[in-house]
């Protein structure tokens, strides 16, 4: 029996804001590098909608995870939740359901 192969896709990003998929747009390029959180959920956003509209059959939904990468550390944290956060939490469950709860608390208090 031939032993399994397996491929692995290697990426290397420079320092700024990258927004995965870019759809091959190469859109975060041209986004400056200091720009807001605020921005990066209206620009996740924008692709949600644009991926519905379209009907590209990839999965953009659930919460929007932000992860930062400086040479001693990397931290991920959710920015955020999509129009159809119920749905995917529905279809797919959540294994960060409480952390999007208290999100959802801060909005609807806010």
């Amino acid at each position: 029996m031939a032993p399994e192969t397996r491929q692995v896709t290697v990426n290397e990003l420079g320092a700024g804001w990258h927004l995965s998929p870019d759809l091959g747009t190469g859109i975060m390029a041209r986004v400056p590098t200091g720009y807001t959180d605020d921005l990066a959920q209206r620009l996740t956003l924008a692709q949600f909608k644009l991926s519905q509209t379209a009907g590209w059959n990839f999965c953009i939904g659930g919460v929007m995870t932000l992860t930062s990468i400086t040479s001693t550390a990397i931290a991920r944290r959710i920015g955020g939740s999509y129009p159809d956060y119920e749905r995917h939490r529905e279809l797919f469950g959540d294994p960060n359901e409480g952390f999007a709860a208290d999100i959802s608390t801060q909005k609807v208090a806010a």
